[in-house]
């Protein structure tokens, strides 16, 4: 079992970010909205700094998980 909490994505430009950096993403049923895309991934401390650079830049609030896995 991973040690690693699973974080779901339903922006692709966050998804496509996570990916270019070499994190694996697989796409995923969106339990919003089932006609949308959506992708999950390990929550390892380097998907967590591009997910918390990201959010940054849209000005939202970090996921509790998110910043559990950056020990803050």
């Amino acid at each position: 079992m991973s040690k690693y909490k699973p974080f779901f994505i339903t922006r692709a430009r966050l998804a496509e970010r996570l990916a270019m950096e070499g994190i694996e993403v697989t796409p995923c049923q969106n339990i919003y909205d089932p006609q949308k895309p959506a992708w999950k991934c390990k929550l390892t401390r380097q998907a967590a700094e591009i997910i918390r650079d990201d959010y940054m830049e849209i000005g939202k609030s970090l996921p509790e998980v998110v910043l559990e896995a950056l020990g803050q």
